[in-house]
């Protein structure tokens, strides 16, 4: 049954990839219903496919079950709360036009990982991690 799930989780991940390739080269809203980013339906339904199979797979599991993947879980929620900004400044400011083609795309999603990754372990380390006891013990609140 294991290896039925591996296989399951392999597919779905080559469906993502091989429909991706196939449309490296295609304007941005024509795979998508109803002409929405992200070639919705197709790509997220893969996707979550892909992740709800994940964790019950042998193999795969086990790959993934590494240092990368845990610090990555240890700053998703700072991932969450800043990659939209992150998307919404690159796209206002660097990739300012309408249409993102496969290859601008594909740079687009690079820069915007890396930058959200960045932002995302700063604000965990200084904002979600910081000590802010320290700070009130150096500047107490003066009463009446």
């Amino acid at each position: 049954e294991m290896c039925i799930r591996d296989s399951i989780a392999t597919m779905l991940f080559v469906s993502i990839v091989g429909f991706l390739w196939y449309i490296r080269w295609a304007w941005d809203w024509s795979y998508s219903w109803p002409h929405g980013p992200y070639h919705f339906p197709i790509v997220p339904i893969l996707f979550g496919g892909f992740l709800f199979v994940l964790p019950v797979t042998r193999f795969i599991a086990r790959f993934l079950d590494n240092s990368v993947f845990v610090y990555l879980s240890k700053i998703s929620y700072s991932l969450y709360l800043i990659h939209m900004l992150i998307i919404f400044l690159l796209r206002k400011y660097i990739f300012v036009s309408e249409q993102l083609w496969f290859y601008n795309w594909s740079l687009f999603a690079i820069i915007t990982i890396g930058l959200s990754c960045i932002s995302a372990h700063l604000m965990q380390k200084y904002i979600e991690q910081y000590d802010w006891s320290r700070l009130l013990q150096k500047n107490p609140l003066k009463r009446g």
